[in-house]
Order: structure tokens, then C-alpha cells, then sequence
């Protein structure tokens, strides 16, 4: 293993260095003109000129080459001034990886092998464009994962862009509809604002069609399967429906989980109008049979579960629609 003013001096060198220059430099240090165990030296086919220096394992971790040391780990390496590139031929199941820096308007390149346990162990500095030529599989493999990484960071920034315009959009839309108060003018606007799982998700304004449609049947359905993640103006369009069956009701009021919502949150709101409206007879009983939660009976606060609504509601079990939270299959093709 050299010395460590020694391997300075090798640090010195540069590719594209005339050889007897080198040689002079090599020669002042008491180093041979071409390599031992911790480094090497190869010059070009007309011997003026050096194509590579090769540092390996044993030279000084203490000498810098250009900002790289050996130990290294492959995190400082990635933070390195001139950026890298993988290079995916030199990486293998022992996690060993390559990568490639260059200083163009230094004449060089660097190939670093590394791996997790040692972190920098090899380093080729050579001449630019000797990797291509060397390795031209490797290195257009290389090009390749670089224009992919590229591409993929790219569609990242402009997915974020989409994410973010998308979540200003909602934002104005539930705005808009926190100012209105018609169930109808809800329904409406929410259908055509709104969007439930995502692009791909169902069309808001056949759905609005299809509720609107239907009767106490389907609206009991829809209260029965519905994700209250997707939002809750149906349910109070529902709620809000002359003819909505008290099962109906009991069933919104009760998966909303009156006992812990609160009073000034949507769900709150929600829950304090159905229990308004019950307390004026205000709900119709048309059969729907409803059984009240067994858990009711451990909630002592007579203000938020009324004892008219801790009643079970005899009567047939409604025979639902087919429906993915709420939405008929339909509108999912």
C-alpha cells in the first residue's frame, strides 16, 4: 500500500496527462510508472497519453479523487457535486453499483463501484468517451436508465401539478357548496363539480339522475352501502326527501355516529337535522324494518340519541339494489 503523500501524488494525475509527464511525477515520489496493488496506470495504444487511472481497495481513504474517496458510502457518493448516474450492468444481487460521473470541460469520467457493507471500493478515472467505447452496451444501457429516471421525474413533477390543481379545485368546489343550503341546488352542483374515485370513477350527473329517479326503496340502498368517505350531500338530499322512510333516516343518523360527531362538523349537521326533523313526526313509516345498534343502549346522553330514536322499527326487510357504495354498477362501465 503506498503512502499517503503517495497516493496525493497519484491523485494528481489526469487522463489525457502526457505519459512522460506522468512518468516524472511518479518517478519523484518513488512510485513505478505503472501500477501495484492499490493503484494503476494504462496509457493510450501510442503510449503518449494516459487513458485511465485505476484506484482500488487498498489506496489511501484519506486522498480525494475528484471529491471521491474509497469507503465512501454510497450516500455521500449520490450527494457528490457532479451528480451520477447508475449504471445498471454494474449493479448485481450483492448489491454492488455503478456509477458514472463526468466533468466534461475537464477532459474526464469516473466509473464507482460500491456496495452497501465497504461503500466506494474501486474508482476509474479515464479518458471522456473511453466508456463508451469500452463498454457500448453498458454505457446505452446507462443512457437508457438516465432518460427513464429522467422521464419518471418529469411525470412525477407534472403529476404533483395535476395532484395539486385537483385538490384547488375541490377545495372551491366544497367552498361553493358550504353557501348553499337547497338540497336540490346541492345535489346539482355537487354532481357536476364533484368527483368520486377519481377520473375513472362514476359519472356524477347520471347518478344525480338515477337518485332522483328512484324511490324510498333505492334510496335505502344507497344509505345502506354508502362509504361516507365519498361525501355526504346525497345522504342529506335523501334525508331531505318528503317521502324518506324513517329506517332510511335512522340509518344515516346512525352510521353517522351521533354519539361522537361534532356539532359544527358536516356530519354533525347532518345528524342534528334528521334529529330535528324526527322530533316533529317528521319521517314516514312505511314498513322498512329497522334494528336499532346494540350499542345505543351503553350512550346515556338523551340530548344526541332521543329516546323516540332508540326504537326498533318492525317490519320487512328491504330487499336492496346491487350497489358499490352507494353507486349502481352501471355507471361503472
Amino acid at each position: 500500500m503506498p503512502t499517503i503523500d503517495a497516493c496525493r501524488i497519484i491523485a494528481t494525475l489526469r487522463p489525457g496527462m502526457p505519459a512522460s509527464e506522468a512518468a516524472i511525477c511518479l518517478a519523484k515520489a518513488g512510485l513505478p510508472a505503472s501500477a501495484n496493488d492499490s493503484w494503476a496506470v494504462r496509457v493510450s495504444s501510442d503510449r503518449k497519453m494516459i487513458d485511465i487511472i485505476d484506484i482500488r481497495a487498498s489506496f489511501a481513504a484519506e486522498v480525494a479523487v475528484h471529491g471521491v474517496n474509497i469507503g465512501m458510502s454510497i450516500k455521500a457518493l449520490s450527494q457528490h457535486p457532479l451528480g451520477r448516474r447508475l449504471i445498471p450492468g454494474l449493479r448485481s444481487a450483492t448489491e454492488v453499483t455503478g456509477s458514472y460521473l463526468v466533468d466534461a470541460n475537464s477532459g474526464w469520467e469516473m466509473i464507482v463501484e460500491a456496495d452497501a457493507r465497504r461503500g466506494v471500493y474501486h474508482i476509474i478515472l479515464e479518458r471522456l468517451g473511453l466508456f463508451q467505447e469500452r463498454m457500448p452496451a453498458g454505457y446505452a444501457d446507462m443512457e437508457n436508465l438516465a432518460a427513464k429516471q429522467d422521464r419518471d421525474k418529469a411525470e412525477a413533477i407534472a403529476s404533483a401539478g395535476r395532484r395539486s390543481a385537483e385538490r384547488e379545485r375541490l377545495r372551491s368546489v366544497h367552498e361553493y357548496l358550504r353557501n348553499l343550503t337547497d338540497p336540490d341546488e346541492l345535489l346539482d352542483y355537487w354532481s357536476r363539480h364533484d368527483r368520486v374515485w377519481g377520473d375513472g370513477g362514476p359519472d356524477l350527473s347520471r347518478y344525480a339522475e338515477w337518485l332522483r329517479a328512484g324511490d324510498p326503496l333505492r334510496w335505502h340502498s344507497v344509505v345502506t352501502s354508502w362509504n361516507w368517505d365519498n361525501g355526504l350531500i346525497p345522504l342529506r338530499w335523501i334525508a331531505s326527501r318528503p317521502n324518506c322512510d324513517a329506517a332510511t333516516a335512522l340509518t344515516i343518523f346512525y352510521n353517522g355516529e351521533p354519539a361522537d360527531q361534532l356539532v359544527d362538523s358536516e356530519e354533525g349537521q347532518l345528524i342534528a337535522a334528521i334529529r330535528e326533523r324526527w322530533s316533529n313526526a317528521g319521517f314516514l313509516v312505511s314498513g322498512i324494518r329497522f334494528d336499532t345498534p346494540s350499542w345505543v343502549a351503553r350512550i346515556t346522553d338523551m340530548d344526541r340519541i332521543p329516546p323516540a330514536m332508540r326504537l326498533s322499527i318492525p317490519g320487512r326487510m328491504a330487499e336492496t339494489e346491487t350497489l358499490d357504495e352507494g353507486f349502481p354498477l352501471f355507471l361503472r362501465t
